[in-house]
């Protein structure tokens, strides 16, 4: 069974392509996908190569044809191919300069995203990202969240060491409290159940049986 599935789906990425090419958004840290790598490995009996980036990236190299699917955050903006939501959800977590007031209380303690109101905040432009981007809007408009935007590092590395030397906040998936940094404190928000990232899978069009199939493969943990 496993070799006819196997066979199928070596039928559906790229003619002449000698292994399957998936990727994975940066957008959450990424033990997440430790397991998943591994039972991609497995399945493909080590011909896969996997591809790490930003999530606009992953779908521009989809829909030209250079990746055969890839992981990304969600939302996104992806015309032209298609889209499958994952069981699989993080909410926003403030990431805060230690010293800063709101850092130093009970870790039970969840701030609202208003009091950081006329707080620097690192923010990545619309351009970036427009369907999270007018995502994020909203959300912060509904919580009246009036940050002051500073422009936000590319590298996750470089924004939190930026955020531990006090100079702004951070709003990032919970995946990233896993990093242990100094001098940065990673807070839950009151607005977690509205304010969250989400993971799915895009494809071509014509590749809907391969989607299926990785979504199935999926680690429990996601569930």
């Amino acid at each position: 069974m496993k070799e006819a599935t196997y066979k199928r789906l070596r039928e559906e990425i790229q003619p002449g392509a000698q292994i399957a090419r998936i990727g994975f958004t940066t957008a959450f840290e990424q033990g997440i996908f430790t397991d998943l790598e591994k039972r991609l490995t497995n399945f493909y009996n080590g011909g896969i190569h996997i591809q790490r980036e930003a999530s606009t990236r992953l779908a521009r190299d989809t829909r030209r044809g250079k990746l055969d699917a890839a992981f990304v955050a969600l939302p996104l903006d992806a015309p032209g191919l298609l889209v499958q939501e994952l069981p699989y959800a993080e909410p926003m977590l403030a990431a805060l300069p230690a010293l800063w007031p709101a850092a130093k209380g009970s870790p039970a303690e969840t701030p609202s995203l208003r009091s950081f109101n006329e707080r620097p905040l690192f923010w990545f432009k619309r351009e970036a990202n427009p369907g999270f981007f007018d995502y994020a809007k909203t959300r912060f408009a509904q919580a009246n969240f009036i940050p002051c935007f500073l422009e936000e590092p590319a590298e996750h590395d470089v924004l939190l060491a930026r955020i531990a030397a006090g100079e702004g906040m951070g709003l990032l998936p919970a995946s990233f409290a896993a990093i242990r940094r100094d001098g940065v404190v990673f807070k839950p928000l009151q607005e977690s159940d509205a304010f969250h990232l989400r993971l799915g899978l895009v494809a071509l069009p014509d590749k809907n049986q391969l989607v299926q199939t990785l979504a199935t493969m999926a680690p429990p943990a996601w569930a």
